[in-house]
């Protein structure tokens, strides 16, 4: 036989070669499991940060006919939240309001 199959034969019935190896798929695990939850954090962090930009988007038009209806309630008199001045005077604020933020 030569030297190298010798070795191979060494490291094939030695227990530490075993235990190297048993140490080498641990590491893998180990390193696969963090790169998961890694990313799975970031995947979940990107579907909040949407989701709230969705949230904000679709909820900013009602809040600022919400708030546009309050102020023209508490400053024209005899109206109440549900009235209307006139629909192009309301594009037209919100537009402005859309515009200037």
């Amino acid at each position: 036989m030569s030297i190298l199959e010798d070795m191979i034969d060494e490291r094939i019935n030695s227990s530490k070669w075993d235990s190297d190896i048993a140490r080498r798929v641990m590491n893998k695990k180990a390193l696969f499991i963090r790169r998961t939850r890694f990313l799975f954090s970031i995947a979940a962090s990107i579907v909040a940060i949407t989701g709230m930009g969705i949230y904000h988007h679709m909820n900013q038009r009602a809040v600022l006919k919400s708030t546009f209806d309050y102020i023209i309630s508490e400053t024209v008199a005899g109206s109440n939240e549900n009235t209307v001045i006139s629909k192009d005077m309301d594009t037209k604020i919100i537009q402005y309001c859309m515009n200037t933020k």
